[in-house]
């Protein structure tokens, strides 16, 4: 077939074949597994309670690193602080603290109560 299909420069011929011998393995396929099935009665699933309290205890949270528990202890002491000044107290670059203000927010630290310039930081425990 592939010989055929290369002397005329046309594959149509060889699709059909192979598309046809797909359809027969399909279909015997289908006909071993209609041979095989059983049928089996459904049961409606238990009902279950509506809410069931789940406490899933933290093991080896990530300790923070020491820019990060910086920036806690700075905004436990003034919430309402700039990044620009936690920069300079903790002697690194704006960046730094607004990288580390995320992954603290991501984690559930800290939290940014009101607007971007009046808002204020809160540290959650």
């Amino acid at each position: 077939m592939l010989g055929e299909c290369d002397r005329a420069s046309d594959c149509t011929l060889f699709i059909a074949f192979m598309l046809e011998k797909i359809r027969a393995a399909l279909g015997e396929g289908i006909d071993v597994q209609k041979a095989g099935s059983v049928k089996m009665p459904v049961q409606m699933p238990v009902q279950m309670p509506v809410q069931m309290p789940v406490q899933m205890p933290v093991e080896n949270p990530q300790p923070l690193t020491p820019t990060a528990q910086g920036i806690l202890d700075i905004l436990v002491a003034n919430p309402a602080i700039t990044i620009s000044q936690m920069a300079d107290k903790l002697a690194v670059n704006r960046r730094t603290i607004e990288r580390n203000i995320k992954i603290l927010q991501d984690k559930g630290r800290l939290l940014r109560v009101g607007a971007t310039k009046s808002g204020y930081w809160q540290v959650v425990s």
